[in-house]
């Protein structure tokens, strides 16, 4: 892992504009004298790094040394950074007198850096002067891996995509009986059907197809994953809110609030009244509910309460490690164990990871030898699946690597020198298979696999969150032509075809969007990040100092899980990273202050409201700030003193107010904040290149009261304000889309966006996906450029609830206006205005619905599309500064008048009545079928 921290460093480095060395004076020169050698050190590492690390403590301990020397070559050019936009030149003649007063100051602080890089530098020449010597001793540690070269490495950048089905070779005939079981109406029983084996075996996997088969057969139905260290309380609200629909829930909990004489919402309810909601629900039921890794039978004791056996043939479905688990349950059980995969079967597995057809038929490096040695190759494959006991984790592990190395030797090292046998037996022989993977793979991709770890065990992590986490910690290379949030995005695709992460959500577009790592996976890899000093993860304080007992070299990382407190001891502030996971406290210490060297900071709570210190302003180093979870976090406006910041990241949790102070700061690049409750007006200076997406929501579902509307009047404004300030904002490198939802009670949800996406056309991608938005039901886009491409557009059209959309000021870029067949079902009203479209393309059975359409200033279509005759409901069609040709030579326009529509045409733009959110009411309209069967469903008037 020295070899990262180097290229991390580097990476930095080049940031280092030329003109800068007039404001550094002789720090500038030393600065670049460290970058050569540390570019030295980077050439060595790149071939004994991984030899170092499983060699002796003198080598590991040079690790150490490298690693450190480079961060303190950061820490100095960080503060270079720091002092010189301290001290870049002022316009007012105040500042300026009152700088050249403190030139002497300055110039203290230039000199104390000299000094420090002078040290650094020494310690990197002590360091290379003993290079040579231990690249020599680091060759000699036998390590037969192969290494490839370049052309194969590009080739083995080409993968397949593992159907899912592949998972379920061997099982189906398991997976029949479970279903039986599940659907067997003659037991009336309350039945707990549990699936046990160890890490790997395919419990998950043989659960969620039988889930899948069988759910639709019961009237409620959940997946909750229980894991190692359950929070009762937490598990109960889940199951509330995937088992009761909404409309339910909320009833249920009014119900609750009157007895006691109180408001409350789930979030309110304690542990007792949780409960009690969920027997009276259930007990009215036939539910299925799976509860997937179960560690202790006293988390089965705490849940059992709320499962009553009313004869109506529920059914639970369990599965686990430990066969005692599996016993534990008072009440009429049945236990599955999955089966070893066949010899066939296995073999199956192997081949279809480590030869998939399209590998051998596409050509490319080294396809020409595979097809040639086919024969070979699947013989010595089935000797390898046999190996591997017939556990599908090791299968598909092993048959990752090969497909990486496809060449005959290397095929055969591994059935002569490898005793797979050990394996199998226990999870710690599963960590040979993982070693052969790990050490396969580049040492940016190592990173990015242990910082993925991180994560506590069974986490569904946003790819977008993981890919912005790895560009903070400087593990993603750049590539001329991409961003590196891109370039990390590649990342995780790689990581998934080498199958050392698991795909959980797809976009339509079929691009990743939620990954989690395996149990097996994660505990080996939080076991290897010990021994390479990666990171270092803490369940309780006394942990923070006392060391592991594999724990070899220094961490620079921690990860903290489940903590009341949040008081930094002495021995944290040589960090560089600080992750903190389901925090449960209101408060972060002011001694965060003293983890003066963090460059990353994430922040995960669970329904809390953390308030983060005014002391935070003073991490100058800072670069990434993050937040998670369910929680909502309060940031005071000293944010705006982290002067090194350039990512905000709280695409989870919630922001109680944006302050001003944030959008100036110099080097701030990236906010993402999918909650907040309000913010500021951002006034962004002309230099900034922030690039910026803030969602927000109001609801008015509790109460009707004044101050509830005041709070959406108050929104209103908000956007209102942003949208002015954006629009008279000059900086041609903006990117900023700000989105407030309204949650109407009557009305459903309604969303309204502005902004601009003027730099970087690749932004709109990062803006969440429209499709997997909450019921909305009125949309007015006035964000130019966000609708940029046809995805964006189908996203649009599959929204199963928008009833009115505004389409306008340039939000979309397309010439062509698509809508596919049997799109916008629900649609009654569409609004066009100030768009550059020229032709309009209507699929059939789309807007099946619409009754009124507008059309405002959209210079460029000259004709109208045919299929609006075929619209059934069409009543009203306004045409508003639109070319002549659209009513006069164009017949569409005649011919629904003749029809009965009402066709309104005027030169003037007054007439023009743009939507206004919220909207009151909406028009009466039936619904189709699958709105009808949605928990979700607004009072339409």
């Amino acid at each position: 892992m020295a070899q990262q921290a180097v290229f991390s460093v580097l990476e930095r480095a080049s940031m280092f504009a030329i003109d800068e060395a007039k404001f550094l004076l002789g720090v500038y020169e030393k600065v670049e004298s460290a970058k050569m050698r540390l570019m030295q050190m980077q050439g060595f590492l790149k071939d004994v790094d991984d030899k170092m690390l499983k060699g002796g403590a003198a080598a590991r301990g040079l690790v150490s040394q490298i690693r450190g020397v480079a961060y303190e070559v950061e820490d100095i050019m960080d503060s270079a950074n720091i002092l010189m936009k301290e001290n870049e030149p002022k316009t007012s003649t105040k500042v300026a007198i009152r700088k050249y007063a403190c030139f002497p100051v300055y110039l203290t602080h230039l000199h104390k850096l000299g000094a420090r890089i002078d040290s650094a530098n020494a310690k990197m020449t002590e360091i290379l002067d003993d290079f040579q010597k231990l690249n020599i001793a680091a060759a000699a540690i036998t390590q037969d891996y192969t290494i490839e070269d370049d052309a194969t490495q590009q080739w083995r950048t080409v993968h397949p995509d593992f159907d899912e089905d592949v998972d379920v070779i061997g099982f189906d005939d398991q997976i029949e009986q479970i279903r039986n079981d599940l659907l067997d109406s003659e037991n009336k029983n309350l039945t707990v059907v549990s699936i046990v084996g160890p890490g790997g075996a395919g419990k998950s996997t043989m659960a969620k197809k039988v889930y899948g088969l069988a759910a639709v057969h019961f009237e409620v139905h959940a997946w909750i994953t229980v894991s190692q260290r359950p929070i009762t309380l937490d598990i109960f609200k889940e199951m509330a809110s995937r088992l009761i629909p909404s409309d339910v829930l909320e009833k249920l909990i009014k119900g609750i609030a009157m007895l006691e004489k109180s408001h409350k919402e789930l979030k309110d309810l304690n542990h007792r009244q949780t409960m009690t909601l969920l027997y009276d629900f259930l007990s009215k039921k036939r539910y299925l509910i799976v509860l997937d890794d179960v560690w202790q039978g006293d988390a089965w004791d705490a849940i059992r309460p709320i499962f009553s056996d009313v004869k109506n043939s529920s059914r639970i479905v369990l599965t686990t490690r430990k066969q005692a688990v599996a016993q534990h349950p008072n009440a009429r059980k049945k236990i599955y164990k999955p089966r070893k995969l066949a010899t066939e079967e296995s073999v199956q597995l192997l081949l279809s990871i480590a030869l998939p057809e399209y590998n051998l038929v596409d050509g490319g490096y080294n396809a020409t030898a595979a097809r040639q040695n086919l024969a070979e190759l699947q013989k010595l494959g089935e000797d390898l699946a046999v190996k591997c006991d017939g556990l599908p984790l090791a299968v598909s592990v092993v048959g990752g690597y090969l497909y990486r190395n496809l060449d005959v030797a290397e095929w055969k090292r591994l059935t002569s020198s490898m005793d797979w046998q050990d394996m199998i037996s226990t999870e710690k022989g599963i960590g040979d298979v993982l070693n052969l993977s790990y050490y396969d793979m580049p040492s940016y991709l190592k990173s990015c696999f242990m910082c993925t770890i991180a994560f506590p065990t069974d986490s569904l992590i946003d790819v977008q969150v993981l890919a912005r986490l790895w560009v903070a910690e400087g593990f993603i290379h750049y590539v001329r032509g991409h961003t590196r949030e891109e370039i990390a995005i590649k990342y995780v695709e790689e990581l998934v075809q080498r199958c050392m992460i698991q795909v959980e959500e797809r976009a339509c577009s079929g691009k990743i969007t939620v990954i989690r790592v395996h149990d097996i996976l994660r505990n080996w890899g939080i076991r290897q990040a010990r021994i390479e000093g990666f990171m270092k993860d803490c369940y309780s304080a006394p942990e923070i100092a006392a060391p592991y007992s594999e724990e070899e070299v220094e961490a620079y990382r921690m990860v903290l899980h489940g903590f009341r407190e949040t008081r930094f001891v002495a021995s944290m502030r040589k960090l560089r990273s600080l992750l903190a996971f389901s925090l449960q406290t209101e408060e972060v210490d002011k001694s965060l202050q003293d983890l003066h060297r963090l460059r990353v900071l994430y922040l995960h709570s669970l329904e809390c409201e953390v308030h983060l210190p005014r002391e935070i302003g003073r991490m100058r180093y800072l670069r990434y700030l993050g937040f998670g979870g369910t929680g909502t976090y309060h940031l005071p406006s000293s944010v705006g003193d982290l002067l090194s910041l350039e990512t905000l990241d709280a695409t989870g949790g919630r922001i109680h107010h944006i302050p001003a102070s944030l959008w100036k700061i110099p080097a701030l690049k990236q906010v993402h904040i999918s909650r907040a409750r309000g913010w500021s007006v951002p006034r962004i200076s002309l230099q900034s290149n922030v690039h910026a997406i803030v969602l927000s929501s109001i609801s008015d579902l509790h109460t009707r009261s004044a101050r509830e509307s005041n709070y959406v009047l108050e929104a209103w404004r908000i956007m209102e304000a942003t949208k002015r300030q954006l629009s008279e904002d000059k900086n041609p490198n903006l990117s900023c889309c700000f989105g407030m939802t309204y949650d109407m009670k009557v009305t459903g949800n309604q969303m309204d966006i502005v902004g601009k996406c003027e730099a970087d056309l690749r932004f709109p991608n990062d803006f969440p996906d429209f499709d997997k938005t909450d019921n909305i039901t009125v949309l007015k886009i006035r964000c130019a450029k966000l609708l940029n491409n046809d995805q964006k557009m189908l996203e649009l059209s599959r929204m199963k609830f928008l009833m009115v959309l505004e389409i306008g000021e340039q939000s979309c870029t397309e010439v062509v206006l698509t809508c596919p067949g049997g799109s916008f079902q629900c649609l009654v009203q569409l609004i066009l205005y100030d768009l550059a479209v020229k032709d309009w393309k209507l699929g059939h059975d789309s807007m099946i619905r619409l009754r009124e359409l507008t059309i405002c200033k959209c210079p460029n279509l000259s004709y109208l599309p045919e299929e609006l005759l075929l619209l059934p409901h069409l009543s009203k069609l306004e045409l508003i500064e639109m070319p002549t040709s659209c009513y006069e030579q164009d017949m569409v326009a005649w011919e629904l008048t003749e029809k009965g529509c009402h066709v309104f045409k005027s030169t003037e733009l007054k007439d023009f009545h743009r939507l206004d959110l919220p909207v009151a009411s909406l028009m009466k309209v039936e619904w189709p079928q699958h709105a009808k069967q949605a928990s979700f469903g607004p009072q339409l008037v």
